[in-house]
């Protein structure tokens, strides 16, 4: 059916089977750019399902772009399996959002034609099936759709909701499995075997995808899940449209802000002026994942081969489940949660499995998914039996691998899988439950050479006016500000790296409120819950040789989406420091 006014019930433009196939090839060949832009590995991997989204978007879906929340509009839920550029990207093209508002680093939302923000593995087709029970209870005749991967089908998840769905009778609602060039029979039999209505496809074939989902029936008692074969598509180049390789130039110059993770990457700050790592003659910073070489460290420092590295589709519940086996016989388990599930997913089973019976496991946390993300550590601290690292850069995460095969106890390493500055060096400090004072001296050639690290315990203060407290991503960008306060204001900045959520360091927070009287503390985009660490610092605090002021930034001073920039921190030190020099 493809977009309609919603107002007027006009049905947009119908497309053929020509067109669509134009479409698709356009789509890809646009986000395949894209992504190649952006550094992302594996782009053909990523774009699997472009021919079901462009039959879908283009020919059968009901939704109004001008009246995205139109209460008639078909439902469509996207599990975390799917590349977000390429969602984006594909909502831009349906006409809910402009190029630029898609290659912007904000959030997505269901006026920009996102019904739900992508959840972890398992839990997307249960979100869809509520969506769709709803339809019926109320008497309303839209479908709910709901795109999964191949590998989150093994998550318990999946199945619970597809029992859920053939019980309650859910015709309205459709699942498509996207799988690679493998059998497709015992998936099919286990959808069958939960009384829903399976239908194989080719997966790059227009036509069998706009004939699948004209064969099903929403008022039907079954369910109906497409599954999907798939292969990677070559483009050639000489038959895509003139006017997009003309315009390509173009729009690959028009953001990709967060997305790009090259030598220039770009980050936004709340004026939108631009910001490039890398992008003057000095200060230049060296660029990496903090995920990179996770298992040539490990396999480094296995000398008696007690480690035993865990990772995988399965879910992180499981991992942790047998991680705790692994301890049992005498094993030292690093568990390594890639994309789909963070460490947040598997909360009670760290607690009760590992934590409970004092067992030691590593858990590197390298998940993308928001709600899993950094605000992990703050819940982690609070379990007895874990210590929690949240190193700043590439190399402090290879200095906190090495360390967990040190510590008695189970050790959440939260990292990040995408690029991000190098900003320490080899031979820094890096000891749990010790922070680091990092100084700003001078511009050098090297952003790394102009700045000094410390051992918060040996640091001797220099009367700083401000002290920065981070941790994590948001060391980078602290460092930054205290270069722009030094040289644009003349402020000194006393930056801390609480590299080690737990052990916390008080001593050395402490004496940054003591010594510097003016604590701003840098928070996560969202409630991370690292604040509240920190003020629980200063609850314990008995004495003190002098009042401080402290604030913080962070949840609501940006954009879901948007992290913190040195620009954002600057402007609330100034604004900060000049209110309360006023109240004194």
């Amino acid at each position: 059916m493809a977009a309609v006014d919603s107002t007027a019930r006009n049905i947009g433009r119908n497309y053929s089977i020509e067109e669509l196939q134009a479409k698709a090839l356009e789509l890809r060949f646009l986000c395949m750019k894209m992504l190649e832009a952006a550094s992302t590995d594996a782009p053909q991997d990523l774009l699997s399902h472009i021919e079901i989204a462009t039959v879908l978007y283009f020919k059968h879906l009901r939704y109004d772009p001008v009246h995205p929340l139109w209460g008639g509009r078909d439902r469509i839920y996207w599990s975390d399996y799917f590349e977000e550029l390429v969602l984006r990207l594909l909502l831009s093209k349906a006409g809910y959002l402009s190029l630029e508002k898609a290659l912007s680093n904000g959030s997505l939302s269901p006026d920009l034609g996102l019904e739900a923000q992508p959840g972890p593995y398992g839990y997307s087709l249960g979100l869809a099936a509520g969506d769709a029970l709803s339809a019926r209870l109320e008497g309303m005749d839209y479908q709910v759709f709901c795109m999964m991967g191949e590998p989150e089908q093994l998550h318990g998840g999946v199945w619970d909701a597809a029992g859920f769905a053939a019980e309650n009778q859910l015709g309205n609602l459709i699942g498509v499995v996207v799988r690679g060039e493998n059998s497709v029979e015992l998936l099919a039999d286990k959808y069958a075997s939960f009384g829903w209505h399976v239908i194989l496809i080719d997966g790059n074939s227009i036509g069998e995808i706009h004939t699948a989902l004209l064969s099903i029936d929403p008022l039907g008692k079954y369910p109906t899940v497409l599954i999907a074969e798939t292969k990677p598509v070559e483009i050639d180049e000489s038959s895509v449209q003139t006017g997009i390789l003309d315009n390509m130039e173009s729009i690959l110059g028009s953001g990709l802000s967060s997305w790009e993770e090259t030598d220039q990457t770009i980050l936004y700050s709340p004026s939108r002026r631009v910001y490039r790592w890398n992008g003057g003659k000095r200060m230049k910073v060296k660029l990496s994942s903090s995920g990179t070489g996770i298992r040539n460290i490990i396999n480094s420092i296995n000398g008696k081969g007690d480690i035993v590295v865990l990772e995988g589709d399965q879910s992180s519940a499981a991992l942790c489940s047998e991680a705790a086996g692994l301890c049992r016989g005498g094993k030292i388990p690093t568990i390594i949660l890639q994309k789909h599930e963070g460490a947040g997913s598997c909360f009670q089973q760290i607690s009760d499995l590992l934590c409970r019976n004092q067992l030691k496991a590593g858990i590197i946390d390298l998940s993308e998914t928001p709600g899993f993300g950094y605000e992990t550590g703050g819940w982690m601290s609070a379990l007895y039996g874990v210590d929690v690292e949240l190193p700043c850069d590439a190399l402090e995460m290879e200095k906190a691998v090495r360390l967990t095969q040190e510590l008695k106890r189970t050790t959440l390493i939260r990292g990040c899988r995408k690029q991000s500055p190098v900003v320490t060096r080899s031979e820094s400090c890096y000891r749990a439950g010790v922070a680091n004072v990092i100084r700003y001296r001078e511009i050098r050639d090297l952003f790394v050479d102009a700045f000094e690290v410390s051992d918060g315990w040996s640091y001797v203060s220099e009367n700083e006016d401000l002290c920065l407290i981070a941790a994590g991503d948001e060391v980078a960008e602290s460092m930054r500000a205290a270069f722009i306060l030094k040289e644009e204001y003349g402020c000194e900045t006393r930056v801390i790296n609480v590299h080690s959520l737990h052990p916390l360091d008080d001593d050395t927070i402490r004496r940054g409120a003591d010594e510097t009287g003016y604590i701003l503390i840098v928070e996560r985009w969202n409630n991370s819950g690292f604040g509240n660490l920190i003020a629980g610092v200063f609850y314990r605090m008995k004495t003190g040789k002098q009042l401080f002021e402290i604030d913080s930034i962070g949840s609501g001073e940006s954009d879901i989406s948007e992290m913190i920039t040195a620009e954002m921190i600057v402007l609330k030190a100034l604004y900060f420091m000049e209110q309360k020099k006023r109240n004194h």
